[in-house]
């Protein structure tokens, strides 16, 4: 995994458990730097569903709602940024 990758994902985590601020622009942003080290189509479709599940967080996270949902929508971004950073590594 290249140095560039490994500071954007630990970024990501950070922005999903509400640690360190961040919009959806700022995840299109980290996920546009990601895109030239894509080698397959099947990442392409995880960083998708990785952003998708950002803006259900950002959706949540603006309308004020601190619930067991919303909780679980941080475990979902969460385990997505785990599943790329595990197929940046094999890559």
């Amino acid at each position: 995994m290249t140095e560039e990758i490994s500071s954007i994902v630990p970024r990501l985590r950070a922005i999903a458990r509400q640690e360190e601020p961040g919009d959806t622009a700022e995840v299109l942003d980290l996920i546009a730097e990601l895109l030239p080290h894509i080698r397959d189509e099947a990442l392409l479709v995880e960083l998708t569903k990785l952003l998708n599940f950002f803006v259900r967080l950002f959706s949540y996270r603006d309308y004020g709602v601190r619930d067991a949902f919303f909780e679980h929508r941080i475990r979902d971004v969460l385990e997505q940024v785990d599943l790329i950073e595990a197929t940046f590594r094999l890559n």
